[in-house]
């Protein structure tokens, strides 16, 4: 099997990969409803008014070429200071898990993610593209 490779959204072009990632993950899944592309895309773009006061950092996961999943981490400092929590909302989670987004949360803000969920990856390929991703 080809190394998981985690790399940081940057441009045009991976912006695309992640908002129509879930059109192939889930094609053949009868009881999916594709969210309106419009509508993801300023989700995630300056049209959201929340992400003038939230961070936002954005992931794909790649075997070799191939996209296998997407994870999103939206910190609002706002909120966690006002409930005195340190979490990271997500966003986008197909294919990965919670824990997968954990680590990218913990190395980008230094905050935790509630109620992790078991991987379909090893603990190590997380670790290493997670260290990759940084370097």
């Amino acid at each position: 099997m080809e190394e998981l490779t985690i790399i940081p959204v940057s441009g045009k072009r991976m912006l695309r990969q992640f908002v129509r990632f879930p059109l192939k993950l889930y094609k053949n899944c009868d009881k999916w409803v594709p969210a309106f592309e419009d509508d993801e895309y300023k989700s995630l773009g300056p049209e959201n008014p929340s992400l003038a006061f939230c961070e936002r950092e954005l992931y794909l996961a790649f075997r070799g070429k191939r996209v296998v999943g997407r994870i999103a981490a939206i910190l609002n400092r706002k909120a966690n200071q006002k409930w005195g929590e340190e979490v990271v909302r997500e966003l986008g989670i197909d294919s990965l898990t919670m824990l997968l987004l954990s680590l990218a949360a913990e190395e980008k803000f230094g905050m935790h993610f509630p109620d992790g969920a078991p991987a379909p990856v090893t603990v190590g390929e997380v670790c290493d593209a997670v260290v990759k991703a940084r370097a």
